[in-house]
């Protein structure tokens, strides 16, 4: 299974969006910006992947 395919790319996109709803509820109670919190999520998530996928694949044009 690939881990590019367009149907992880949609489920990861839905995800970021139903996060960023709950991040936004969470932001009216504590008064930190949510996209504060979106943005530590995508460094935990880079860290993640680092230990997961040791080499991330260049995504050059091949002209």
């Amino acid at each position: 299974m690939e881990i590019f395919s367009s149907y992880n790319v949609i489920i990861e996109a839905a995800i970021v969006v139903i996060l960023s709803f709950w991040f936004n509820s969470i932001a009216k109670k504590t008064n930190i910006p949510a996209v504060l919190m979106l943005i530590t999520l995508g460094i935990l998530i880079k860290i993640g992947l680092g230990f997961l996928i040791p080499t991330i694949p260049r995504l050059y044009v091949i002209t």
